[in-house]
């Protein structure tokens, strides 16, 4: 396999400002460095691309890192200009360069003669300086491409200053799973869209991980015979995954009752949940009827903290009744789904869905930067359950 990686360090100035000239004049230079030859003696062409601009704030060094391993798979399908902000709180010194380091990097499959390129500049910025990022990206990106910023910890929904950042790019992908108050995050997130408005382009990898759920639940009502389920809910149960010693993280479970919730046409009237116990959710059908909506955290294995585990609609119209119900069952990486009606002969099908890694569920967001409007009544639905709390008991969340 040909492969070549090239890294080179670009020095800047004194104060708290990047050198941008500096670093595009570097990443120039790498394509002349001689390494690069090496490729083009054994017949392999390195093939500088890129499809759209990956923009990452990273916690910190080791996090860059990570992200560095997550990109260099991610770009054999996305090639891109990855910029990566690093905070490092030696860097608060306003009279202190802020350093960058510029990188390209090129693999080939065996027997290819071509092999893709992608460039990486990792700048370390004062914590918190969301200004100063804001100022760079337009500088730095790849211009007629699309921006991506990814977000992999928990970003500061609450700074101002993340909306001028958002509306410096073409999408904003946050995750969820890693709120440290889940619920009162949703809230702030939606916050942070209904700000953006009409440049609210948002995605969340915990959305992203509701996928095979969602088209489970959706592939059970094709079936005209079960259709009035929909339309006759009384209760919504819900089930998702705690582990001792770790953050309550009901976020997932709460973005699948909102999108049950949106796309149901339900309204959500009343909540509460006592000393951390199970959410108990009143909503009201389009018919005026009320649907008991609950969700309970159970014990699950550390890679589940947070999961969703199960979710069981019941219906009742007067002369029939009904369930539907989808669970991780065994190893819990299989869902198993089960329709049940009176009189009829219950339907059950399974798919195998293992937890998916950052990078497969990043590469799913990528494709589009358009907005999507289904995520966002969802997160809306879910921001009314946590709204709906009295005051107490959203102050414990």
């Amino acid at each position: 396999m040909g492969e070549v990686d090239i890294t080179r360090d670009v020095h800047g100035f004194p104060g708290p400002n990047v050198d941008v000239e500096a670093i595009e004049r570097e990443l120039a230079n790498l394509w002349k460095a001689p390494e690069l030859g090496s490729l083009t003696q054994a017949e392999v062409v390195p093939v500088r691309t890129s499809v759209l601009n990956l923009v990452v704030v990273a916690s910190g060094h080791a996090g860059a890192a990570r992200i560095a391993r997550t990109v260099s798979w991610l770009s054999v399908h996305h090639p891109s200009r990855l910029i990566v902000f690093v905070p490092d709180w030696s860097a608060t010194d306003p009279t202190r360069d802020l350093d960058a380091q510029v990188s390209t990097h090129c693999s080939a499959a065996p027997e290819a003669h071509v092999a893709p390129c992608f460039e990486r500049v990792i700048i370390t910025v004062p914590p918190g300086a969301l200004d100063l990022i804001v100022s760079v990206i337009p500088s730095l990106v790849l211009p007629d491409l699309p921006t991506f910023l990814w977000w992999p910890e928990p970003p500061p929904l609450g700074e101002p200053n993340l909306v001028r950042l958002a509306r410096a790019v073409d999408r904003l992908v946050v995750d969820s799973r890693g709120f440290t108050r889940a619920a009162a995050s949703l809230v702030r997130l939606h916050e942070l869209c209904r700000q953006l408005g009409d440049d609210c382009a948002l995605s969340d990898l915990n959305w992203a991980c509701l996928a095979p759920w969602r088209a489970l639940t959706a592939q059970a009502f094709d079936v005209a015979e079960h259709r009035w389920v929909l339309d006759a809910v009384t209760r919504l149960t819900v089930q998702y995954g705690y582990t001792r010693g770790a953050a309550d993280s009901p976020a997932q479970a709460l973005l699948f009752v909102g999108w049950v919730t949106s796309r149901l046409g339900w309204e959500v009237v009343a909540a509460e949940r006592a000393n951390r116990g199970p959410w108990r959710v009143t909503a009201r059908r389009p018919d005026g009827a009320h649907v008991a909506i609950e969700l309970h955290r159970i014990p699950a294995p550390p890679a589940f903290n947070g999961a969703l585990l199960s979710g069981v609609l019941q219906a009742r119209d007067g002369r029939r009744s009904g369930e539907f119900r989808a669970e991780r069952v065994d190893d819990l990486e299989t869902i198993r789904v089960t329709v049940g009606i009176d009189g009829v002969p219950p339907v059950s099908y399974a798919m195998r869905s293992r937890g998916a890694d950052d990078g497969s569920l990043l590469m799913q967001e990528l494709r589009s930067v358009d907005r999507d409007g289904v995520y966002e009544e969802a997160l809306t639905a879910a921001r009314r359950c946590v709204a709906a709390l009295g005051k107490d008991e959203r102050a414990r969340l």
